[in-house]
């Protein structure tokens, strides 16, 4: 558990203060359903920040999102 709090904290510090980058993906609707982001020098497999949004029916209206740990994919590093 406290491993997770210090790298709950590392991630949140780092978005706050330091440069990051973004991967995100999109739904069958063109929204955006999941941003990763994460310190700009992450390396794969490492923990980021993943926010998931659900939406009203088909609308571009966000409904509700939620922020959890997930893992960096260096595959999404297009340039």
């Amino acid at each position: 558990m406290a491993e997770y709090i210090q790298n709950l904290e590392y991630l949140m510090k780092a978005h706050r203060s330091e440069y990051v980058k973004v991967h995100q993906v999109f739904d069958a609707f063109d929204r955006v359903e999941y941003v990763y982001t994460a310190h700009i020098s992450i390396a794969h497999g490492e923990p980021c920040v993943c926010t998931r949004y659900s939406y009203i029916g088909a609308t571009p209206k966000v409904q509700y999102y939620k922020e959890y740990e997930a893992t960096w994919d260096s595959a999404w590093e297009l340039f």
